[in-house]
């Protein structure tokens, strides 16, 4: 377990359970009323028109001091949060500060000592940012279907003066995607990405496996290792189902290393976010590679 962030307060357990079954009723409520299917057109409304269009035009990269008060946030909103497994209450710029310190560790833990990561689906570049104050990696490379993220990548990494971080266009349903061309041979990694695309899990998976990836890193909410005999486990499962999001990444992953496609390093459970719910799975896997194949995988 990490230690825990200076100013982090747990919040007592009988306002926990208060806060979780509120939110378990509110989604399945929500759920009942309006069913939500996670299409292309929905993740455009939420993402390139909206999330990413207003953290351009916001510009909080121009207000900044350096790249680390514009990666942590002077946001002093009170957030309760998921740290190291207990709900927190936290400021908003302690907890990016210590998720990037918790984001950094792992993909120190499992990049096989390379210096340069691709992100798949890396947004307006928070975490290719997070990973640029640590100077551990030469290159950090974003790979996204959003042209707006890759406007806000590109104009940050400017402003920054970061050669290190860059940005282009992927469909990682289209095979075709000149993104994918990047992807031979390196360590790549998703957050929160393939949350987007719950009913291709095992076809994504495929198309990075054919792209000739040396390795994969994926920190994505998925069911699998939730229990139902747990409030928090149960808010995070209504609320990935009233999203239509990802639930079956560590299944589809499994399949494939039973044909013999790949195999899985690590499967673990993440204890931070910063919500009550949602806390991420971590899954690692390498391509299988047929011997005297010349790095061509099966």
């Amino acid at each position: 377990m990490s230690p825990n962030p200076p100013n982090a307060v747990p919040v007592p357990a009988s306002l926990a359970a208060m806060l979780y079954v509120r939110s378990i009723l509110s989604d399945l409520g929500h759920k009942l009323v309006r069913r939500r299917r996670r299409t292309s057109s929905q993740v455009q409304s939420d993402y390139d028109g909206g999330e990413w269009k207003d953290f351009l035009q916001a510009r909080s990269w121009e207000t900044a001091r350096d790249l680390e008060d514009y990666v942590y946030t002077r946001n002093r909103r009170l957030l309760r949060a998921q740290v190291n497994g207990c709900l927190q209450s936290i400021l908003a710029c302690d907890y990016y500060r210590y998720r990037t310190h918790r984001l950094i560790a792992l993909l120190e833990e499992f990049d096989l000592g390379v210096d340069r990561l691709i992100e798949v689906g890396s947004g307006a570049g928070r975490n290719l940012f997070a990973a640029a104050t640590s100077n551990r990696w030469r290159e950090l490379r974003g790979l996204e279907l959003s042209p707006t993220g890759i406007e806000v990548v590109s104009t940050v990494a400017r402003h920054f003066s970061l050669n290190s971080v860059s940005a282009s266009s992927i469909d990682l349903l289209d095979r075709n995607s000149p993104g994918f061309a990047e992807l031979r041979g390196a360590v790549v990694f998703t957050n929160f990405c393939l949350e987007q695309l719950p009913s291709h899990t095992e076809k994504v998976l495929r198309n990075l496996i054919d792209a000739g990836v040396r390795r994969v890193i994926h920190i994505e909410p998925t069911l699998e290792l939730f229990s139902r005999r747990s409030l928090r486990d149960l808010a995070s499962i209504a609320y990935i189902r009233r999203q239509n999001y990802l639930a079956d990444l560590v299944t589809a992953a499994r399949r494939l290393e039973q044909r013999g496609l790949l195999r899985i390093v690590a499967v673990r459970r993440l204890d931070f976010a910063p919500t009550l719910r949602n806390t991420p799975t971590l899954l690692v896997w390498d391509p299988v590679v047929l011997s005297g194949s010349g790095g061509d995988t099966l």
